[in-house]
């Protein structure tokens, strides 16, 4: 599975079931794992395969787009980051002592596993969607875009997830969207902030070595500033501050 190659974090809580449909929707006996689901859109060709061959995430803050990978590991691999945010919301779920259903955790890391199967820039995809989107820095993604996405994503689960129920796909598709009001989005929301404040750690590192690249002070200014401006200055709620994967960061640097 491409996740290995870019992520040895597991946690059995990212393995959810998630029950299969035949051709014309009724449900066929099969059950799989919804990292079986993920490695199908990692494998595929317009989708996985697509993204992991773009312009790494943060490339753009770079001279050098690919010095990204070099420098912010994981969170820059676009598989990476959706296969990470999972493991950094099982991570929540174990802290917060949390518990979800077999079905509402399917939903929650399906959605989490996925979510940026609107950015794949495959000439197929274009060819089909009337264009692409690719991966927007944070705050310029227009209306525009997001249609797009949502209709790429459509063509997705069409593709690659035409056996998982429609009420499933719904469902997964809400979150993404951020039109879903239920604890699910909440946790995927604070999946991405979790990981956003590990890459920022990292960043911070990175700067402590000798010839560090400017391009890791800027990242971690975005990051410190977004929480300044979420959390007034102090990052108070306790999973901010003593997660287990920022403690590691620590102790390695």
């Amino acid at each position: 599975m491409p996740f290995y190659e870019v992520s040895s974090r597991y946690s059995e809580l990212m393995d959810a079931p998630i029950q299969l449909v035949d051709e014309n929707g009724s449900y066929n006996g099969k059950v799989v794992s919804t990292l079986t689901l993920a490695d199908r859109a990692y494998q595929h060709e317009w989708f996985g395969k697509q993204l992991r061959t773009q312009t790494p995430r943060y490339g753009h803050y770079f001279e050098n787009v690919e010095d990204a990978r070099i420098h912010l590991h994981t969170d820059a691999d676009h598989v990476g980051h959706q296969y990470e945010l999972a493991f950094h919301a099982a991570q929540f779920l174990i802290e917060e002592g949390i518990e979800l259903s077999d079905e509402n955790r399917g939903i929650l890391m399906l959605a989490l596993l996925i979510h940026d199967m609107g950015e794949p820039e495959h000439e197929q995809i274009s060819y089909l969607c009337g264009g692409t989107v690719g991966d927007i820095p944070a705050g310029k993604k227009t209306d525009a875009d997001r249609e797009l996405e949502a209709k790429i994503r459509q063509m997705f689960y069409v593709h690659v997830l035409s056996d998982v129920p429609g009420r499933i796909i719904k469902k997964v598709e809400a979150i993404i969207s951020h039109k879903d009001g239920s604890i699910l989005h909440d946790i995927f929301e604070v999946a991405h902030e979790l990981q956003s404040l590990e890459t920022g750690k990292i960043a911070e590192l990175g700067l402590r070595k000798p010839d560090a690249d400017p391009a890791l002070e800027t990242i971690s200014e975005n990051v410190r500033s977004r929480f300044r401006e979420k959390l007034g200055g102090a990052l108070a709620t306790k999973y901010f501050v003593v997660s287990d994967t920022l403690q590691e960061l620590d102790s390695a640097a």
